[in-house]
């Protein structure tokens, strides 16, 4: 069958804020379900979740969308 997965892109520069850091270092380079919600804690401990960029005002993450067949590996 055929399978709908994604990832996230963060550009790492001077720019980059320390939640999309923390962000690329538990998704970047990994894909995961579509409906799976991208989650992290903020500073005060509390979760939070999104299902796709932007993570706050003026982000430059961008959501990446993969189809592939079932076999192939993540």
């Amino acid at each position: 069958g055929i399978v709908q997965i994604k990832n996230v892109y963060n550009p790492m520069d001077n720019k980059t804020c320390d939640m999309c850091r923390r962000l690329d270092d538990k998704y970047g380079g990994k894909s995961i379900n579509l409906n799976t919600l991208f989650k992290i804690r903020n500073q005060k401990g509390k979760e939070e979740t999104w299902l796709s960029p932007p993570f706050h005002p003026n982000c430059r993450g961008e959501l990446r969308t993969i189809v592939k067949k079932e076999s192939e590996e993540n």
